[in-house]
């Protein structure tokens, strides 16, 4: 029953970073292609973007997606073995 809860948890943390990053990149996107001229900003990330600037808040925000997604296929293949 453990391993099924930490491989739950795993599955969790993949999917997270997943729509974490691609909220990133489409925030990005839209603003790149100029479909509309301002994007509101959850206010829980907005830490990121009042720090770093748009762009780099952009690219943190997706990097961080990217890095909890290979974390969480990291600990799903080792709780395999």
């Amino acid at each position: 029953m453990n391993n099924n809860s930490s491989k739950s948890g795993c599955i969790f943390e993949i999917i997270f970073g997943f729509i974490w990053g691609a909220m990133g990149l489409l925030m990005w996107l839209v603003v790149d292609m100029s479909t509309v001229s301002s994007v509101q900003i959850p206010r829980f990330m907005t830490f990121f973007y009042d720090i770093f600037g748009f762009e780099i808040g952009v690219i943190i925000q997706t990097i961080i997606g990217i890095l909890l997604i290979v974390h969480g296929i990291y600990r799903l293949i080792k709780r395999r073995k």
